[in-house]
């Protein structure tokens, strides 16, 4: 099975988020996953699931310490960058 890049990116910088959204969509293989730091919790469980059900890349894009620490953090998630 072919890998997917999943590219993180908080809806709380919108403007950035349709930048990086265009970028990535331009290429297959890749989507975008939108993280609300107010739902965190709830978005790093899907994640999770996510990363145990399909082989996926994950590129953290939300621009965020607290959010990047966070992500880091959470059990049964890794990053390619």
């Amino acid at each position: 099975m072919e890998r997917t890049e999943i590219y993180l990116v908080s809806v709380k910088e919108w403007i950035h988020c349709l930048q990086i959204s265009a970028a990535v969509y331009s290429k297959a293989g890749r989507e975008v996953f939108l993280i609300n730091p107010d739902s965190l919790n709830e978005d790093l469980e899907s994640l999770a699931l996510l990363g145990k059900r399909l082989p996926v890349d994950m590129f953290d894009c939300t621009g965020d310490p607290a959010l990047k620490l966070a992500l880091e953090n959470k059990e049964g998630l890794s990053f390619k960058g």
